[in-house]
């Protein structure tokens, strides 16, 4: 029977409940049975479990059964979810009485979304800032590879053009003139490149979907199919662990196609490609490991030139040096990372980290 004695909180805006030994509703007010979306009639004489099946698996259960063991007022900020789906915020301060544990209810739901909601203005400023801050430095990076890739051509196009200009004779000055083509080439190719590296590096709005590594895998397989038979190539992927993803579709299409067309190129000559595709999760992150057994690369004396533009480690005819470059960047403007691990005539793993878990 409820005591007389808790009659004076009846009224009360601010709700209160008091819970017995036996985890009993003993007494509750309209206001915080109202809380709970229920009304009092509904909970006394009833125990917490009984009201909220699984309440006894949460945080709050065992602060009220803390407060009912070591008889200590305790406070808590509630985060209770309804069996709606739908979830409030409730300030709780607690103590013990004579019957149990006393607990007065705040409902601080409209305040604390509003945290929510600032915290989360907060968190997209501070990834605003972090990507700026990293495209800041993408293109200090872009400046110093225009320097380097471009110096050296447009010097030799100037001084083949002064040569034209000073040549003795018509046959001379047409020598001249042939040689200045493949350096226009080249500066035209490079510069088509550079150009779509930055505008990964300024995309203000790469576009997130929800991709598949085993459909871009097949996807860039159909699109080698000739180079795949050609060399009797062996490719196999495994991604039971994380296929589905979130992640950018076009950059996902480019970097497995890339890094299929490098071990297709790179293969070596004594042993047929084996390639091996695998996903895999690590410190909250998913990872793509791309395995081959090809040429391989001596990091001793190549680590630092990997991912840099129109660097190639080995002969080949179409080899030019961007889709690494391309694959960093584009890596790079999303928070991701890519790393390698190599042995000359052994083979080559590139390890790629795509995104939180």
């Amino acid at each position: 029977m409820i005591q007389e004695r808790f009659k004076i909180f009846d009224p009360l805006i601010e709700g209160i409940q008091v819970i017995d030994r036996s985890f009993r509703y003993h007494y509750v007010n309209e206001a915080a049975a109202a809380h709970g979306k229920s009304t009092a009639a509904a909970l006394l004489g009833k125990t917490m479990i009984e009201c909220y099946p699984g309440i006894e698996q949460t945080p709050l259960y065992e602060k009220i059964k803390e407060c009912m063991q070591l008889r200590i007022r305790g406070k808590f900020l509630n985060r209770f979810v309804f069996s709606d789906g739908s979830h409030g915020f409730f300030d709780l301060r607690m103590g013990p009485v004579e019957e149990g544990v006393l607990i007065m209810s705040f409902d601080v739901s409209e305040q604390k979304n509003k945290e929510l909601v600032l915290e989360d203005k907060i968190s997209g400023l501070e990834k605003q800032l972090a990507l700026v801050s990293g495209q800041k430095k993408q293109l200090e990076d872009f400046c110093h590879i225009i320097a380097h890739n471009m110096r050296g051509p447009l010097s030799n196009l100037l001084l083949l053009n002064n040569m034209v200009q000073s040549a003795d004779s018509e046959e001379e000055r047409m020598l001249m003139i042939s040689k200045q083509k493949p350096v226009i080439d080249f500066l035209n190719e490079t510069f088509d490149e550079l150009v779509n590296a930055t505008t990964v590096m300024i995309d203000p709005e790469i576009k997130f979907d929800q991709v598949s590594l085993e459909r871009s895998t097949k996807k860039a397989i159909t699109l080698l199919q000739g180079t795949i038979m050609e060399a009797g190539a062996q490719i196999n992927f495994d991604f039971k662990q994380h296929s589905d993803l979130y992640f950018p579709e076009k950059y996902l299409d480019n970097i497995v196609f890339n890094l299929i067309e490098n071990a297709l190129k790179y293969r070596s000559p004594e042993r047929p490609l084996k390639l091996d595709l695998y996903s895999y999760s690590k410190d909250g992150h998913i990872y793509l490991d791309v395995k081959d057994n090809g040429l391989g690369i001596d990091l001793v004396k190549h680590a630092s030139k990997i991912f840099r533009l129109r660097k190639t480690f080995h002969a080949h005819p179409h080899a030019r040096g961007f889709g690494l470059f391309q694959i960093k960047n584009q890596l790079e403007a999303i928070g991701g990372t890519i790393e390698v691990s190599s042995l000359p005539n052994v083979g080559t793993t590139f390890t790629v980290r795509l995104n939180k878990v």
